[in-house]
């Protein structure tokens, strides 16, 4: 699934083909964009139709979002 500037750097779910493994990183590295809550919402609904197991990385998480906040 390709994540671009031309998607707002989030898989375009609907025009992709069922898969098994979903592994989504955010935020994504090199960006350091991080997904919306409706954007992940949107992730957990395609894995659910499509019995896809999601296997997500937010290990830039605290770095990245919370760093900003302060």
């Amino acid at each position: 699934m390709k994540c671009g500037p031309e998607n707002d750097l989030f898989p375009d779910l609907w025009n992709t083909s069922r898969t098994d493994i979903i592994f989504f990183c955010s935020p994504n590295n090199p960006t350091g964009h991080a997904a919306s809550r409706e954007q992940l919402e949107q992730l957990v609904e395609f894995a659910r139709e499509n019995g896809s197991i999601i296997v997500y990385d937010s290990v830039r998480y605290k770095r990245s979002v919370l760093a900003r906040r302060k």
